[in-house]
């Protein structure tokens, strides 16, 4: 289903309205769908070319029932319809998150889809009305004996589940590398990379590519002829399919794991700017049977039932659990200074790694220090540091 989805998402991104189907076009918030349904009868054409080209149903045969009970030629094949509905451009303003099906809030980079699902037993629910709602079957249960015909009644169906699911405006800061195949699509700063995918078997002795892949498991074989090797081994992929920025050189492009790169992120440098959500902030609410604890406004949180004390000594439920991301606003942005320019002087030299050695072995933390961005200063650090400065 995934998959489906992906390649539905793919396809409509990088068509015009009148290049997708129905389900593309429904998909797309730029295009509408224009029903146009024609129906007819292969009955009702009186000649062999007619009969053929009217439907692909239709076919031209022998009837019984001409002229004085003779057999002659009818169009048979029944009743049929032929769909000749379209997609055009949508000629409505576009729609806002909140009026986005499933399809369309995933395409859209300013909007995120917030699955809200409840799940029930019928046989909980004592209301005839709310049990059909639901889906499940008020009838009754079984008879007795105060009056002919009496029976108790009650709501049938095992279990069901409501979908509240909604689309809203994403409040997270979205990079070209957190992207899905429609979102990039659409974004002028970014470009979708294909998976690639490669066969040593189709390896030439005279490319260098059977040694080059040896790591994926290429290897020369020459069993067959003695005198002759040719590549043999697997299918094997590169890399897997995902959207990166136009311009990688522009920290705003880069999202926390590039900005922080040593190669990418070069006089960049990442802001935090997260609103967090408080487990213990959340009232519980009595849902099917039980108390929850859940932020309706995102799917992030993994808050719990928990019975807590307060100061007076008294139990009472509460919601427990870790603090969880509301709104995430990090981003990458141009830096005033230069990774591991510890004296602040704009220039990486032996001053540098005289001041990191000091930090290693004080066993002290500087974000300068760390060169390579593993979170850790260590000779690692020194080694790339001077590594900088003798191939700057």
């Amino acid at each position: 289903m995934r998959y489906l989805i992906f390649t539905l998402l793919l396809s409509f991104t990088f068509s015009e309205c009148n290049d997708l189907n129905a389900t593309q076009c429904e998909s797309n918030s730029d295009c509408e769908w224009i029903e146009d349904i024609e129906w007819g009868n292969c009955g009702d054409y009186n000649s062999g070319w007619a009969c053929d080209n009217a439907h692909e149903n239709c076919y031209w045969d022998l009837c019984y029932g001409g002229s004085y009970g003779s057999w002659s030629h009818c169009c048979r094949g029944g009743s049929f319809q032929t769909d000749n509905g379209y997609c055009q451009e949508n000629s409505n303003p576009p729609p806002t998150c909140s009026e986005m099906n499933a399809l369309q809030c995933s395409s859209n980079a300013s909007c995120e889809w917030v699955e809200d699902i409840d799940y029930g037993n019928c046989g909980s629910i004592g209301n005839p009305t709310t049990c059909e709602d639901v889906g499940c079957n008020w009838s009754c249960g079984f008879y007795h004996g105060s009056c002919a015909g009496c029976c108790y009644y009650e709501c049938d169906g095992g279990s069901y589940q409501i979908d509240n699911s909604y689309c809203q405006e994403n409040c997270t800061t979205q990079t070209c590398y957190d992207m899905n195949a429609a979102q990039c699509g659409t974004n002028e700063n970014c470009q979708w990379i294909e998976e690639e995918w490669f066969d040593c078997d189709d390896f030439s002795a005279s490319s260098g590519a059977c040694n080059q892949y040896s790591e994926y498991g290429c290897h020369w074989d020459c069993s067959d002829y003695g005198w002759y090797c040719d590549c043999d081994g697997p299918e094997f992929q590169i890399n897997e399919a995902h959207c990166e920025p136009n311009d990688p050189t522009q920290c705003s492009q880069l999202n926390e794991n590039y900005c922080n790169h040593p190669e990418y992120g070069e006089g960049c440098n990442w802001t935090e700017n997260i609103e967090w959500g408080f487990c213990e902030n959340i009232n519980p609410v009595w849902q099917n049977g039980g108390h929850v604890c859940d932020d309706e406004t995102t799917n992030s949180d993994n808050c719990y039932v928990d019975n807590c004390i307060d100061e007076n000594g008294q139990s009472s439920i509460c919601c427990s659990g870790e603090n969880y991301t509301i709104c995430d606003n990090s981003y990458c942005e141009e830096s005033d200074y230069i990774q591991g320019d510890l004296n602040g002087d704009s220039i990486l030299n032996v001053l540098d790694v005289i001041i990191i050695i000091d930090i290693i072995l004080n066993q002290e933390s500087n974000d300068l220090a760390d060169i390579n961005g593993d979170g850790i200063v260590n000779v690692l650090d020194v080694v790339e540091l001077v590594d900088i400065i003798i191939n700057t």
